[in-house]
């Protein structure tokens, strides 16, 4: 009797978070359908303001029920992915999107616990997906933020230098995203990076200012590990220029300090072999 109680308790708990997490889901949905000019139906301004409330709200309160990571793996993989495909849509749109809903998205997705990153792992492909978002995002601030010194030595007049940077500023890099990227990376898997080389198509990113980053941020041998098993698949070769994929092999022989065995077959040389101008292939 008190098993079946528990049971149904769980049950309940269960149901009314998938109902809730379905429910704010809709609500940044709905926000950026608006947006981008896709509603069903015509919104006033007070409408349309009542919905950007809504959304950054919502965004908020997804962060703190997919903290609860114990609860939101048993539910089912393809609730937990349209929820965290949309709060990646909220960076991808981030120019449509009031920067508060930004914002909001970045700092829920920084709630997820590296436990449930791991369980979506290869199950959904949100993990892939989001890693090509935030390269792509730090990618196009990183690119404004050139062209704002580009502007501000240029000969504009004071107040239309004043509104580029309010431009800039508004789509900055969170730290959040910055941050989120570093969690997504250690919790991914080689299919996981397979499936970020192959949806550029649908979320473009420089991969060489994603390698850049990866650099400068001195990320763990692992990572490039993983992202050199991801470059054996001869679909995402396929994608890539051959001098991406030596770039980045090149770099995990580097940071191994010896010759991997699966990087050295891919960069066609035998482990034993010369490695004096591996130097002169670093970037």
């Amino acid at each position: 009797m008190y098993l079946e109680s528990v049971l149904s308790d769980n049950a309940h708990i269960l149901k009314s978070y998938t109902l809730l997490l379905s429910s704010l889901t809709s609500k940044v949905e709905l926000a950026i359908c608006d947006a981008l000019g896709e509603s069903s139906r015509d919104l006033s301004w007070k409408q349309r303001n009542s919905t950007k409330k809504h959304a950054w709200g919502a965004c908020t309160s997804i962060g703190t029920l997919l903290s609860f990571s114990n609860i939101a793996q048993l539910i089912q993989y393809s609730i937990i992915e349209v929820t965290l495909n949309e709060l990646f849509r909220c960076l991808q749109l981030h120019n449509f999107l009031h920067e508060k809903i930004t914002a909001s998205s970045s700092a829920s997705l920084l709630k997820v616990p590296h436990s449930l990153w791991r369980h979506c792992s290869s199950k959904c492909g949100s993990l892939g997906r989001g890693l090509a978002t935030c390269f792509g995002f730090l990618d196009e601030v990183s690119s404004l933020r050139i062209m704002l010194c580009h502007h501000v030595t240029a000969s504009l007049t004071e107040k239309s230098n004043l509104g580029f940077t309010q431009s800039v500023e508004k789509s900055r890099s969170h730290p959040e995203v910055e941050n989120l990227t570093k969690v997504m990376l250690s919790a991914a898997n080689s299919e996981d990076f397979c499936i970020m080389f192959s949806s550029q198509d649908d979320i473009p990113f420089d991969v060489e200012h994603m390698y850049r980053w990866l650099v400068s941020n001195d990320l763990d041998v692992h990572i490039f590990d993983k992202i050199s098993l991801a470059l054996e698949n001869q679909r995402i070769l396929n994608l890539l220029d051959v001098s991406i994929g030596q770039m980045f092999l090149t770099r995990t022989r580097h940071k191994h300090k010896s010759p991997c065995k699966h990087v050295d077959t891919l960069l066609g040389h035998d482990s034993n072999g010369d490695e004096s101008d591996e130097d002169g292939d670093e970037l």
